[in-house]
Order: C-alpha cells, then structure tokens, then sequence
C-alpha cells in the first residue's frame, strides 16, 4: 500500500488491512514511508509547511496501522515517526506523548542507543512547549549517553539542542559555547545541512549579545547555504532572524519589507507561529515610531494567534506591545487589561 492509498483509507479498511497483511510487507512500507518522511528534510522549530502537514498525516495512519497490527516495534517506529512530524508541524504538545512513550519502549527493550536518540527530538518540543526544567533534565540524560560512548554525532546535536534551549530563556553566554561545541563537530564531521544549521543559531545567539555584524554574517551564510542545499524553510527562518535584526540595527525599512514578504510565504505554508511573529516584531517597530494603533493592530493579532496556538511566552511579550500601544495613545485603563 502506497503512502496516498494509506491515508486516505477509512478506520476499518486501515485495521483489516493491518491484521491481514504479510507483517514483512507491513514492515516494509513503514519504512518506506518514514524515509519518506526523512526526505523531506523537516526539523523541529521550523514554519510549518505542505510537508509537515503531510508527513504527520503520514505518521498518524502508521501507527494506527502498527497499533491494529499488534506488532511493538512498529508501534515504537510510529510513534517516533508521528512525534518528529508533530515537534516540526509546530504542534508541540501533542508530540510530547508520542516523543515519552517511544523513549519509554525504547529503554524497556535495552536498546539505550536509539532512546538517546530519541531524547534529541523530546527536548526540542519540550523547549518549544515551555517545559524548560523538563526539557534540560532529559538533556543531561542524553548527552551522558553521548559522551560515555563516543558519539560525536549524537552528542553535536544534544549540544545544539541545548544551545536553543539557553537561547530561549535568555542565557545567551552559556548558548554560545554550546553553539561552538556543536558548530566544531559538524564541521568535522562534513556535515554540511549541520553547519547550515549552525550558522543559524549562531546568528540567533550573537544577535542577542548585541554582535550585530557577526550575527549577519551568520544569517548571510545560512541563508547561501540553505538555498543551495535546497533547506528552504530554514532559508526562511534565516531571512526572518535577518529582517529582525534590521530592526534591532535601526534599519526599519528593510525589516518592513522583509517581515511583508516573509508573512506572505509563512500564510501560504500556515505557519501561524511564525506569521504571528512577523506581527509581534512590526508592532515592536510601530511602537518605536509611535505609530501607536498599527502597534495595537498587530500586536494584539499576534497576542490571539498566539492564545490559540498555545504559546504563553510569546502570548505574554505580546499583551505587553499591546499594553504599550494603549499607553501611547492614552487608554490607561485598556492598557492595564492587555
């Protein structure tokens, strides 16, 4: 059965075509169908896209198929498949279950290599969904495994990881030199979408410690890189890291023109994270030129989109441009609403 055929076969059709079937032939287009997956090059933090839209309809049959077939491996398989597709679907805590319950099977069954592996995603999505303690207690697990066993590829990137994670709650010293560690081994390695990546967050963390001109050498090498390895959604992500720090260097008209651009193309995919963000940035911008109700406008659009998208940190830095906004133009009591 091909990966169209899968998902587009009703609950019942999909149960007797996984209790009937030869369990090699199962097997198989499991496989088939997660290295499909593979190929399309997705990653956790990434805009949504068709592609991951897809693939976590993909996964979701898998393992409705492997759980009807009563086969454990292929359930762990799915399982990995679904919470990979979800953690870069932008959906992070329905990935959360499927990311536990695989590492769970994983280190039920001793095979303690691949639920290092496994942890990888995990702290992404736990970073992304806010559960920072959590995120870095399964962090310290992965990166013991790592270096007891000499895996320079596992361990560059839990440090990655890592990084992103102190990136996130502002502690942008101890980011760095996880960003170093990471960027020395994928450069080693050959590792060329690594040290596109790389080159990224890099760019995030030196923006942050106010290194403005190595940041956008950064972004700049992402973005070369990106394009010619064909990485398009972090070609995006890089363009919009740039646009923002335009902003942050005074240069509010190229932020302008590219945030526009950049929210055409992540309303096309449906990334609503990263549209939101467009909105957050812009009104930032307004409120710096004291256009105070394009700040409100965008800012309390921002603010919605994130409510539903369940995403409190970014939610709150929103209710607060918003507050501003209000301030700016004398509604006191709206403002101490926002």
């Amino acid at each position: 059965m091909g990966p169209l055929e899968l998902i587009n076969r009703t609950d019942d059709e999909l149960r007797a075509w996984a209790v009937s079937e030869d369990p090699a032939v199962l097997e198989q287009t499991l496989e088939e169908i997660w290295q499909q997956i593979r190929d399309f090059r997705l990653y956790a933090g990434q805009p949504r896209s068709a592609e991951s839209e897809h693939s976590a309809r993909l996964a979701r049959a898998c393992l409705q198929a492997a759980t009807y077939s009563g086969n454990g491996r292929l359930v762990v398989q799915a399982c990995r498949m679904l919470a990979y597709s979800l953690t870069a679907n932008e959906q992070y805590e329905e990935s959360l279950p499927y990311h536990k319950r695989a590492i769970e099977e994983l280190e039920a069954t001793g095979d303690r290599a691949q639920a290092a592996r496994a942890r990888l995603g995990y702290i992404v999505a736990l970073t992304h969904a806010g559960k920072y303690r959590e995120a870095l207690a399964v962090a310290s697990e992965a990166e013991a495994w790592f270096k007891e066993n000499n895996d320079e590829v596992g361990f560059a990137r839990v440090c990655n990881n890592v990084a992103n994670l102190y990136d996130r709650i502002d502690e942008h010293e101890r980011a760095y030199q996880y960003h170093l560690m990471h960027s020395e081994v994928v450069e080693k390695i050959g590792d060329q979408e690594g040290v596109a990546k790389s080159y990224h967050n890099l760019g995030i963390c030196l923006a942050a410690m106010d290194q403005f001109e190595k940041a956008d050498q950064m972004f700049q090498n992402c973005e070369n890189l990106s394009q010619h390895l064909e990485i398009m959604e972090l070609w995006a992500q890089a363009i919009y890291n740039r646009a923002h720090l335009h902003y942050l260097r005074g240069r509010y008209i190229d932020a302008f023109r590219s945030f526009n651009r950049l929210r055409q193309h992540f309303q096309q995919t449906g990334s609503r994270r990263h549209s939101a963000l467009c909105d957050l940035d812009e009104a930032e911008i307004y409120i710096q030129l004291n256009r105070a109700k394009d700040a409100a406008t965008l800012a309390q659009r921002a603010a919605t989109q994130f409510l539903e998208l369940g995403l409190h940190r970014e939610e709150a830095e929103a209710r607060a441009f918003l507050g501003l906004a209000l301030l700016q133009t004398r509604k006191y009591a709206e403002a101490l609403d926002a």
